[in-house]
């Protein structure tokens, strides 16, 4: 099987696989997902797709073409011009014997050596696999008709076609190239000049809206309503929290990480100088059940009480978005290399690519002397991969060194706690109020 083959294959299964997702058809589902896994794939695209609808069905996200771009979006992906995501949400589902022969095929392809994962497949328009892949046949206009970058897309074979590969034809014996002749001049009219060719706006404008989608950044909802309303969320780049009241902060920060977590289904990696594990689970079930901590950990409930199984039914709740996050106990002097090594690690997991990244104390990321060289490189490490960076610190002075995107400091106050946040391109901060229980570990607007 050539390569061109093992792309067509490969593109069969995973539009199996999308199929029988979004209908919520679990046999051929299941069976997918139990014969493969995401490194069974031989190309970056196809191996990457599989991995994104595999964790959507596990998460039991709704998987069709806008969330599964998306999807792909949040890890970095870059798809195809002639890769088109909606076509694997149409056509016929396989035969489970077809299936079997597209698993076999898929299976063997890892036979061969993985290419470069920044290297896009080429699909030539005759492959050898019985019947040929024929062009996609539109009937309104798309993207790949408009934008002149966009290549025609291929339909994979339909499920009742066997995978059986036609014999290579025979090489033609190459004729001797007859010498060149000599030039005539022509004495048609002179050409066109690219200006005088007039063509419609339109016929651009697809591909200028799709270059622009491009460029804009996934904000981040942070579960804070006023937050959300006023600045959309996060928008990626580097956020910088600052307050002396370290409690409060750390609160505020693990609070702010575990709600975009629930709200956002993505990865968070959770860089915890201050507070082992053990602390951070116990002041997150507080939080989320209002129980204090300290009576929990006191073990001043009655096992059988109500007050106790509603704190525990809350606690498995949480479940659902505790396993996007990962809890870092780093040592001090953490280099901001080490960081985005770690994201490489949670990459190839498959746990997702676009990640929030946050860290609990600035100060013990290097050393005083590099503390705001080590800012400037968490901004650029924000930038470079279009995410969101949040650091924690206890130098409120740091939020007017416009080392960051978004700055934030706490006012302390005894009926509640006050928030100033400041963005680049706001003369003011805004306030944001909440009131705060330390024996709960909680903020609420």
């Amino acid at each position: 099987m050539d390569l061109s083959e093992l792309l067509t294959v490969e593109t069969a299964v995973l539009q199996a696989l999308c199929m029988s997702t979004a209908s919520e058809s679990s046999e051929l589902r299941d069976t997918i997902l139990k014969e493969l896994e995401q490194d069974d794939f031989y190309f970056p695209i196809t191996r990457t797709i599989y991995a994104a609808v595999s964790s959507m069905s596990r998460d039991k996200t709704p998987v069709d073409a806008d969330s599964l771009l998306r999807a792909l979006s949040r890890r970095s992906v870059d798809v195809p011009d002639d890769f088109f995501l909606e076509d694997l949400f149409t056509g016929a589902k396989p035969s489970k014997e077809i299936l079997a022969e597209w698993l076999k095929g898929v299976k063997n392809g890892e036979e061969k050596e993985k290419p470069d994962a920044r290297a896009k497949p080429k699909v030539k328009t005759k492959p050898n696999v019985a019947p040929p892949i024929k062009p996609r046949q539109v009937t309104q206009p798309r993207l790949a008709d408009t934008h002149r970058s966009v290549k025609v897309t291929f339909d994979p074979p339909p499920p009742d076609a066997p995978l059986v590969a036609k014999p290579e034809p025979k090489r033609e014996q190459r004729k001797a190239a007859a010498p060149a002749k000599e030039p005539v001049a022509s004495t048609s009219a002179p050409a066109r000049r690219g200006d005088d060719i007039l063509s419609p706006e339109s016929g651009e404008w697809l591909g200028y809206l799709a270059d622009l989608t491009k460029q804009q950044g996934e904000h981040l909802k942070t579960g804070f309503s006023i937050f959300d309303r006023h600045w959309g969320g996060l928008a990626p780049g580097f956020f910088l929290l600052a307050g002396e009241d370290q409690p409060r902060l750390l609160d505020f920060l693990k609070q702010l990480v575990d709600q975009i977590a629930s709200e956002c289904k993505l990865p968070c990696l959770y860089f915890s100088f201050e507070r082992s594990k053990a602390a951070l689970r116990l002041y997150t079930l507080s939080r989320l059940s209002r129980a204090p901590s300290a009576h929990i950990k006191g073990g001043k409930f009655t096992k059988d009480s109500e007050a106790w199984r509603n704190i525990i039914r809350i606690g498995e709740q949480a479940v659902d978005w505790l396993q996007r996050i990962y809890v870092v106990e780093p040592t001090p002097g953490l280099p901001v290399s080490r960081i985005r090594d770690m994201r490489q690690t949670l990459i190839e997991s498959g746990a997702g690519a676009s990640c929030l990244i946050a860290i609990d104390n600035l100060e013990k990321l290097a050393s005083k002397t590099d503390l705001l060289q080590a800012l400037a490189e968490l901004k650029e490490l924000a930038e470079s991969l279009g995410i969101v960076v949040i650091g924690g610190a206890s130098k409120v002075e740091l939020v007017h060194e416009k080392s960051a995107d978004m700055a934030a400091s706490f006012v302390v106050e005894s009926d509640g706690a006050v928030l100033e946040v400041t963005t680049l391109g706001e003369s003011e901060p805004r306030e944001l109020r909440f009131d705060y229980n330390p024996a709960t570990h909680r903020f609420e607007e």
